[in-house]
């Protein structure tokens, strides 16, 4: 997209903010709402924290788990049993598990007595621990309660033992008492109270954009006017992207607006300290409005490709009710304590839920970075999935008429045959492998298989994600297979150029590695460095030929045809082979950061410099086949390299991180791998610039 076509979608995507901004109705949803609703919430929130005082008559349930220590704790209260009727002994099993049950308030647990205290003996002393709930106000009135009368207690019998011997001049303290608090699995919050604010913000933030969305589609298609606007001199795509950025810029200030005033009111209301007890930071607030920009870049997509589907005003509203209703209920799942982002990893990757998880973890003071990368990534993504989904639905033939869209536009398929895919399709592929790969990946481990079926069904899994999907896609937008995916012979020199590289490359990839663990750049935990070790012993027992098919061949083969192959032909007909190769490269790296559900960020700069070197390979020899061999070739000898450790002299130490490559290998890496690099230089690459007529072909 060029300087002036970015100049016209600016203009109009202006002239459709202005327009919307005019509308009373938005102005409505954009400023009223929010001034009216968080000082409402405010006060229902300080009601609610209020109701959860416990009041005078509130009887405390104290959990025991041996009788005697009910009587030696009455014995030691004495006559203050008639004076406080609400206390009431529960024998329990466990008192951890009672307290989390919420069967109990607090329990207690005598150490160093039997059954019976000797009140007046000076040396003898017992110890009394207490266990309850961190964030439970009646467990910590209970504790107080117990406290009290202890010390009470601790007073009555000193001043017995002082009175019956004299001349003991230090006795030793009767009661000692030690708190053991229990930690919540959520992890530190004031209130659970504070976990509706994320989900509030997002559905605010949803219903700014419901009716810009509406009013720009249905709303124009019912007054007549999207007809005259798409036979100006303007393609399809830059007026929905128009429609979309305004649809967008209200979602963004209708979220900014209620995080402001959400931040005004907690500050005025003074529940700062009650809903988040180490503060509300510049750092929280900005990280929970760049995720809203991000949920409202992916919600005001999917609000356009709904709208497109009705004829009227009212008819685009009857269509977002349900949604609407499908929008509120996962928020609620992600309301419910036992709910985290880290388990199950489904979390990250499910709409809406990870995003109101992510902003809970965020709020409650920290969210864990692997799976925080994967909300950010999948929604990412998930947003160039609804923007492409709308711009088929806007493009379709019923936008033009009166007449109501189908579902079934989504699917049809384009008369003439296509030489590459488009943009909108290879994003869309992108979309649906990334959140499934990560999916997949975490949820192998769990898998009540050998370690071979394990082997086999990833590279099943694999072949049906990275060739499967593009290749329906392929179906569905009647690419040809050939062009669409590179798969044209190759020239001999980028071959044996590929060669050279892939039999070089991988003692260096080997020594980055190790020296970003120098720097202290690694997040390997400890836990995965144990497993990965685990897992090289365990590849050594297995047939070493199931090993290098399930880790080197089938991964290169199928990530090769869908990043060199579908994703970079789509990308090379609209971009400068550069761009095309950065682009492609980054989202390889990006793929290999998540390993069985953890982030390691030490594999993206290893990983996308050999998508670097794997994109110049492609560009130059235009088809996918001499990166498919440099591929499996880097690969293989990796995989090697751990699995027949004697063979290369010990160098599975540097390949698992446990060591650096010799000089040796290093010098002759890096003199092959200049060679290779040369060689494939030297081949003169095929057009890549093509006219938007010469794309598409009849059948």
């Amino acid at each position: 997209m060029n300087k002036g076509s970015l100049s016209l979608l600016a203009r109009m995507a202006h002239k459709e903010l202005r327009e919307i901004l005019r509308d009373r109705r938005t102005i409505i949803t954009l400023v009223l709402m929010p001034l009216l609703l968080y000082p409402l919430l405010g006060l229902g929130f300080r009601y609610f924290l209020l109701s959860l005082a416990p009041t005078g008559n509130t009887q405390f349930r104290i959990a025991i788990v041996r009788e005697a220590d009910e009587l030696v704790f009455m014995e030691l209260l004495g006559k203050l049993k008639r004076e406080d009727p609400q206390i009431t002994f529960i024998p329990v099993n466990n008192i951890e598990e009672s307290l989390r049950a919420g069967d109990t308030d607090v329990g207690i647990e005598l150490k160093g007595l039997d059954s019976h205290m000797d009140r007046l003996n000076p040396h003898q002393s017992i110890e009394c621990v207490t266990q309850r709930m961190d964030d439970s106000p009646q467990g910590m009135k209970a504790e107080e309660f117990i406290l009290d009368r202890l010390t009470i207690a601790n007073i009555k019998i000193l001043q017995q033992r002082l009175r019956k011997s004299s001349n003991v001049s230090e006795p030793a303290l009767p009661i000692q008492v030690d708190t053991k608090l229990i930690k919540t699995q959520e992890g530190p919050k004031g209130s659970y109270l504070a976990s509706l604010i994320p989900l509030v913000l997002v559905l605010m933030t949803i219903t700014g954009a419901v009716y810009p969305s509406i009013d720009l589609t249905a709303g124009e298609r019912e007054r007549g006017t999207l007809e005259i606007l798409m036979a100006a001199p303007v393609s399809r795509v830059a007026l929905l992207l128009a429609k979309y950025v305004a649809v967008m810029t209200v979602a963004i200030l209708t979220g900014v607006i209620n995080l402001t005033m959400m931040t005004v009111t907690i500050a005025v209301s003074g529940m700062g300290k009650e809903l988040f007890p180490d503060g509300l930071s510049i750092g929280m607030m900005a990280s929970v409005l760049a995720l809203l920009l991000l949920f409202a870049a992916f919600f005001s997509a999917v609000l356009l490709a709904v709208t497109s589907f009705a004829r009227s005003f009212k008819e685009a509203q009857a269509y977002l009710i349900p949604l609407m209703l499908l929008a509120i209920s996962p928020g609620l799942v992600s309301l419910m304590p036992g709910i985290r982002l880290e388990s199950p990893f489904l979390m990250p990757i499910a709409p809406l839920i990870n995003v109101v998880l992510l902003a809970r973890e965020i709020l409650a003071g920290g969210a864990p970075y692997g799976p925080g990368a994967v909300v950010v990534l999948s929604t990412f993504f998930y947003a160039f999935a609804a923007v492409t989904i709308a711009s088929r639905l806007f493009g379709a033939e019923a936008v033009l008429y009166s007449e109501q869209g189908q579902f079934s536009d989504l699917f049809r398929r384009p008369i003439r045959q296509r030489a590459v895919a488009t943009v909108n399709s290879a994003v869309l592929s992108l979309a649906i492998v990334f959140p499934l790969t990560v999916l997949i990946g975490s949820g192998f481990a769990q898998l009540p298989l050998t370690p071979e079926a394990i082997l086999l069904v990833g590279m099943a899994a694999s072949a049906a994600l990275f060739v499967g999907v593009p290749a329906g896609a392929a179906y569905m937008g009647n690419v040809r297979p050939v062009s669409g995916f590179a798969l044209r012979p190759s020239s001999v020199l980028p071959i044996a150029g590929a060669v050279l590289l892939g039999i070089s490359l991988w003692p260096l990839v080997a020594q980055l590695i190790v020296w970003q663990e120098h720097l202290g750049l690694s997040t390997m935990p400890q836990i995965l460095r144990e497993k990965l070790g685990e897992l090289a012993q365990q590849n050594r027992e297995m047939s070493p030929l199931i090993v290098l098919m399930a880790m080197a061949l089938v991964p290169a083969v199928v990530e090769e045809i869908f990043f060199r192959g579908w994703f970079f032909s789509a990308l090379e007909r609209s971009l400068e082979p550069l761009y095309a190769i950065l682009i492609t490269s980054i989202l390889f790296g990006l793929f290999h950061l998540f390993t069985g559900g953890f982030l390691l960020a030490e594999r993206l700069l290893p990983t996308t410099l050999l998508g670097i070197v794997l994109g110049f390979v492609r560009w130059r020899s235009g088809s996918v086949w001499p990166g498919i061999l440099l591929h499996v070739l880097h690969n293989g000898l990796l995989v090697s390299a751990a699995l027949f450790p004697i063979t290369f002299g010990g160098l599975n130490k540097a390949v698992e991180g446990g060591g650096n490559v010799p000089l040796q290998w290093l010098l002759g890496g890096a003199l092959i791998a200049s060679i290779g690099a040369a060689i494939v230089w030297m081949t003169r690459p095929n057009s890549n610039h093509v006219k938007s007529s010469e794309m598409e072909s009849t059948p």
